[in-house]
């Protein structure tokens, strides 16, 4: 099950580059159902995560809710979506879950960054 998961979400990846939203979004579920730990915690590799939507990661959330790894990639993923207040959300929820931990704290620090210099 987990080489089935790793390959459901590859597969995913890549439709999310075609632009196949729905397709991607059904791969993951399957990758997810086939095996949470493998598809949410083992995989996919960091190159491929900055092409995952939000949706993945929320079924990952949803499976490993206490995983602060789990939150700081769905941030990034809101961020990069356009959902900043999510972005937040989570980089808030990753400290909370790894106290002091610096990615989190970096990519947080970002964002407010980035609020206070909205116009």
């Amino acid at each position: 099950a987990p080489l089935r998961a790793r390959w459901l979400s590859a597969r995913g990846v890549v439709k999310l580059g075609l632009k196949d939203e729905s397709g991607a979004r059904a791969d993951f579920t399957l990758a997810i159902a086939a095996d949470a730990h493998a598809a949410c915690l083992s995989g996919p590799g960091i190159e491929e995560q900055g092409r995952i939507g939000p949706a993945y990661f929320d079924a990952c959330v949803r499976h490993f809710p206490r995983q602060a790894g789990l939150r700081l990639d769905r941030g990034v993923a809101r961020y990069h979506a356009g959902d900043v207040k999510g972005a937040e959300a989570d980089f808030r929820e990753a400290l909370r879950l790894k106290p002091g931990w610096r990615e989190a704290k970096m990519s947080l620090e970002v964002v407010l960054k980035g609020k206070a210099e909205a116009p």
